[in-house]
């Protein structure tokens, strides 16, 4: 790895000295006035710097350190970002089990309710104890529908708090303008 590093910045280092001194040996440049037609070539006061092992090493010891000193900083803005999503996966876990605690004593009041009426005595004709079985089938079903209802809500709710929290991590990483944001 460091090997490759340094044979790519040796390219590099190569290619502009190179470049710069190319620049210095060529004629005039033309740079255009107020004139089509004039052009002033531009007097070169300093030579080009020649290229030598000192320079060279030089310049990829500095070139080394300014990735050193970049990796560095990207580490960091990582780990700060990587913190950053523990701490709002805990907030949703958190606020996912204080969700299901909820609903679960909600979930136990909606039960007592349920509880099938009592009746004082025994039905008298079979009329009676028909329109019972039919009350007691209605109230039955229709506890059910609503114990099927509240699951649902539970889940809905649930997953719109983790899309929240998937939405909030997109965010954090800078996804959001390459990922299509996801809702529940």
């Amino acid at each position: 790895m460091k090997f490759a590093v340094a044979a790519a910045t040796f390219t590099i280092a190569v290619s502009l000295f190179a470049s710069a001194a190319l620049a210095s040996d060529s004629p005039a440049f033309v740079y255009p006035t107020s004139s089509a037609t004039v052009s002033d070539p531009i007097p070169t006061s300093t030579p080009a710097p020649s290229i030598t092992h000192d320079n060279l090493q030089e310049f990829t010891q500095n070139q080394q350190k300014q990735i050193q000193a970049y990796l560095q900083q990207m580490k960091a803005q990582l780990q700060q970002k990587t913190q950053q999503i523990k701490q709002q996966r805990l907030a949703c876990e958190q606020q996912i089990k204080a969700l299901q605690t909820s609903r679960v004593s909600q979930r136990k009041d909606l039960l007592a309710q349920c509880k099938p009426p009592t009746f004082n005595r025994e039905p008298t004709s079979t009329d009676e104890a028909q329109a019972r079985t039919q009350q007691l089938k209605q109230f039955t079903a229709n506890c059910k529908a609503q114990l099927k209802q509240f699951d649902i809500e539970t889940k809905q709710q649930v997953q719109s708090i983790q899309v929240s929290c998937f939405n909030n991590e997109r965010t954090v990483l800078g996804l959001s303008t390459m990922i299509p944001s996801v809702t529940p």
